[in-house]
């Protein structure tokens, strides 16, 4: 998908318009779970689509055909999120896996993931939120969030290490 996504935007901003139709159908479903899986409800992650499109739309001149699009439009994702979030109160935090279980008709009486990332300090959670809801690699990451790639991978150890700890005391 990754390399799709690159020959397709690059189809885009050299004039091919149909091209972004395509990308638009290919990673709609990857930035629709990432906003949800960073607290949206669905009607917000659809609005947030909406502006990630915009966005990546009106910044065809900007994008440096030597980098790599997904890291670039995370980044872009991220930014729209956390503007938007801190805009209004209009993100609701869900319960993650209460929304899977509903999804799979299973009890809801499991753990509640966007309240254990909620008790990891903002660095540690986005980093790894990015790692496991985005799919992206550490230096991907460390690309976005402009920060060493040794940093990106003390922060991923750090989170789970906490996860761990919080599990572990909760008796999950």
């Amino acid at each position: 998908m990754r390399e799709e996504a690159n020959g397709l935007y690059l189809n885009f901003i050299n004039g091919r318009h149909e091209a972004f139709a395509t990308l638009v159908a290919l990673i709609t479903p990857r930035f629709y779970r990432l906003f949800r899986h960073l607290g949206a409800d669905s009607a917000d992650a659809e609005d947030f689509c909406q502006e990630f499109f915009m966005a990546i739309y009106r910044a065809g001149g900007t994008f440096s055909k030597e980098r790599d699009f997904m890291p670039w439009a995370y980044a872009i994702a991220r930014n729209i999120f956390l503007k938007e979030s801190q805009r209004a109160a209009r993100v609701k935090i869900i319960p993650l896996f209460e929304w899977i279980a509903a999804k799979n008709g299973h009890d809801s009486d499991l753990i509640d993931i966007t309240r254990l990332l909620a008790k990891l300090s903002k660095e540690k959670r986005e980093v790894f939120e990015l790692k496991h809801f985005g799919g992206l690699k550490f230096s991907e990451i460390a690309e976005i969030l402009k920060i060493p790639e040794g940093t990106v991978k003390s922060r991923m150890f750090a989170a789970v290490c906490e996860l761990k700890e919080i599990i572990s005391r909760s008796g999950i």
